[in-house]
């Protein structure tokens, strides 16, 4: 989705997929505590996410995240306009009212479709 972000500074590569990851792209991911530059999916619901997976990585491969701006995102069930977004433990995102949630989706999207998000992120994520 060329052109769906702020500026290039809210993606990042330089983190290898920990597992195979063709089949995830847009899925929400987390950098991987005591893995050096390794990220992983989510797979717990209100996980602290650092941002969504933007290209199809096999494992060991080059994984490029955002993690600020406009960005899409898998939903893991239909959100509406103005919902707040966490994670499910699929790793996709899905519909909240607690606080802490991961961004605020854009457009009413299906389950399974894609759509975008914004108020993303508060962090820069840094390759241990």
């Amino acid at each position: 989705m060329a052109g769906a972000y702020t500026s290039d500074e809210n993606f990042k590569n330089g983190f290898n997929a920990a597992v195979d990851m063709s089949a995830a792209q847009y899925s929400l991911i987390r950098i991987n505590s005591g893995k050096n530059g390794e990220v992983s999916i989510c797979s717990v619901v209100a996980e602290d996410c650092d941002g969504v997976l933007l290209n199809k990585p096999n494992s060991g491969e080059e994984a490029t995240i955002a993690f600020g701006g406009l960005t899409p995102f898998r939903a893991g069930a239909a959100i509406n306009a103005g919902d707040q977004v966490i994670t499910s433990a699929t790793g996709w995102g899905t519909s909240s009212v607690i606080s802490g949630s991961t961004g605020k989706c854009l457009l009413t999207v299906t389950s399974g479709a894609v759509s975008t998000m914004i108020k993303y992120l508060g962090h820069h994520p840094q390759q241990a």
